[in-house]
């Protein structure tokens, strides 16, 4: 399901036990359900997962996974992760990159 959350996109995808965090250990099933660009993904609960851009701000992306996993008596405490030219990995936040010296 499609959605925004402080205009910020988001997909979300909801299962029936707890199927839906699953999905973070099959790269290629992620690839198919949210496409090539790079996402953001948070398993708040078992039976949720959330995919954002990557660019998403990272306080909103932790705050929309811990406001979800206080309230469901199993709610998980997992990192965000990163979905990038088709490979997961716990985020590390968005790349940086050094600024020309000046002189």
């Amino acid at each position: 399901e499609y959605g925004t959350v402080g205009g910020t996109a988001t997909w979300w995808y909801q299962s029936r036990g707890g199927l839906a965090s699953g999905l973070l250990l099959v790269e290629e099933e992620l690839v198919n359900r949210y496409g090539d660009e790079p996402r953001l993904l948070i398993a708040p609960m078992r039976n949720l997962l959330i995919a954002a851009p990557f660019e998403t701000d990272r306080e909103l992306i932790s705050w929309i996974r811990d406001d979800i996993a206080y309230e469901d008596p199993n709610g998980l405490d997992l990192p965000i992760f990163a979905l990038v030219d088709g490979r997961l990995s716990i985020d590390s936040g968005p790349a940086v990159y050094p600024r020309a010296t000046i002189h």
